[in-house]
C-alpha cells in the first residue's frame, strides 16, 4: 500500500509540474503571440505614418507652390499697380505743365494786347529815337 501511495504521490507531483510546465508554455506562447501581434502593430502603425508624412508632404509641397503663386500674382498686381501709379502721375504732370504753358500764354497773350504795355514800349521806343539823335 505504501507502495502505492508513494507512486500517487509521485504521479500526482508529475501531474502537477506537468500542469505547471503546460501553463508557464501556454504564458510563453501568449507571451511571444502578444510581441508577435504588438510588431506587427508596430510595422503597421509605421507603414500608416510613412503614408500619412507622404501625405503631408505632398499638401507642404502644394501649399508651398500655392504660396509661390500668390506671391507673383501679388508682385505682378503690385508692379502693374505701380506702373498705372507711375502713368497717373506722368499724365497729372502733363497736365499741369499744359495748364502752366497755357497761362503763360494767355499771359503773354495779354502782354502783347495790354494798351498801357503798348503806351509803355512807345515810349521807351521814343527814348531810345531820342537818345539816338
Amino acid at each position: 500500500e505504501s507502495e502505492k501511495e508513494h507512486l500517487r504521490a509521485e504521479l500526482l507531483r508529475q501531474q502537477k509540474e506537468a500542469q505547471r510546465s503546460y501553463e508557464q508554455a501556454a504564458d510563453k506562447q501568449q507571451r511571444c503571440e502578444d510581441e508577435q501581434t504588438q510588431r506587427l502593430a508596430s510595422e503597421v502603425l509605421t507603414r500608416e505614418l510613412k503614408l500619412q508624412n507622404q501625405q503631408f508632404e505632398k499638401r507642404v509641397n502644394l501649399l508651398e507652390h500655392d504660396l509661390w503663386e500668390a506671391e507673383h500674382s501679388n508682385a505682378e498686381a503690385l508692379a502693374e499697380r505701380q506702373h498705372t501709379n507711375d502713368a497717373d502721375r506722368v499724365h497729372d504732370t502733363s497736365d499741369k505743365v499744359r495748364d502752366t504753358a497755357g497761362r503763360v500764354h494767355d499771359a503773354l497773350r495779354l502782354q502783347d494786347t495790354s494798351p498801357q504795355l503798348r503806351n509803355g514800349e512807345r515810349e521807351r521806343e521814343r527814348e531810345r529815337e531820342r537818345e539816338s539823335e
